[in-house]
């Protein structure tokens, strides 16, 4: 995989603000920072979080399967 230029994000609710920086794609997220912006605790972004990467890798996996060709019986 190529390297691309890392790229931030901000997010503010006008009293606070989160900046999350994408590095090759991947976030890089203070959960602390972003619990305050949209109103979740730090635990239930963990738990959000978790559930997210969990779904990823299902549908990488389901992906996977579908896009490989049938195979002769």
């Amino acid at each position: 995989m190529e390297n691309l230029k890392p790229v931030e994000l901000r997010l503010s609710d006008g009293r606070n603000t989160v900046n999350i920086k994408f590095i090759n794609g991947e976030p890089m997220i203070n959960i602390e920072q972003l619990s305050r912006v949209i109103g979740l605790t730090s635990d239930q972004l963990k738990e959000v979080y978790k559930i997210t990467e969990t779904v990823q890798r299902n549908y990488a996996s389901l992906k996977y399967l579908v896009t490989q060709p049938e195979k002769n019986n």
